[in-house]
């Protein structure tokens, strides 16, 4: 903080104690590879406050709370990195961060329907059997589960992952049936 150029009252760069951070989204113009990279490596800076649990409720906290949360943020998938699974194991790397939430994307360049919301989710199955199949996927094994990274594009993944944020942040809101969205129209 002592770095900061603007020396001004106003620009001045302000510390939030560990304990009152919920949540960090990280926020990126294109889904691709190299920006996922990056954005997951910006997490990994806060590798040392997500490195353990706070002992004493009422003491010095010197670590994010328990119910801590990441998402990164993306405004545009552009047609041309359509296929490109290197983007979904890029999500990797994020693993070994506790508090991995589900991620969006705001925008698909060139697809009929600009109604659709891009989600990246992560499933863990028990069984090898049960593993999520389908072109927008990157399976991998991770702690003897197999996993998936999952992209999907629908109309009601904007409004779940806005209502899954708020959850998170405040879980005695329950859940919502605004969720569902007018039609099915998906990417697969």
């Amino acid at each position: 903080m002592e770095e900061n150029p603007d020396s001004s009252m106003n620009g001045q760069s302000r510390a939030i104690p560990a304990e009152y951070v919920k949540a960090v989204f990280e926020v990126k113009s294109r889904f691709n590879a190299q920006n996922v990279k990056n954005a997951i490596n910006h997490i990994g800076e806060l590798e040392i406050l997500l490195s353990g649990q706070n002992p004493d409720p009422d003491g010095y906290n010197l670590f994010l709370p328990k119910d801590f949360f990441w998402s990164l943020v993306f405004f545009d998938f552009k047609i041309g990195d359509r296929g490109k699974l290197s983007s979904l194991n890029n999500f990797l790397d994020g693993l070994k961060f506790r508090g991995i939430a589900p991620s969006v994307i705001l925008r698909y360049e060139g697809f009929e329907n600009e109604m659709l919301t891009g989600s990246v989710e992560l499933f863990l199955n028990e069984q090898k059997e049960e593993a999520i199949a389908d072109v927008s996927s990157s399976q991998f094994e991770f702690n003897d589960l197999n996993a998936s990274f999952v992209l999907r594009f629908t109309e009601e993944n904007f409004s779940r992952f806005a209502f899954s944020t708020l959850r998170l942040l405040n879980p005695n809101l329950g859940y919502s049936n605004y969720v569902s969205g007018s039609s099915n129209s998906e990417f697969v």
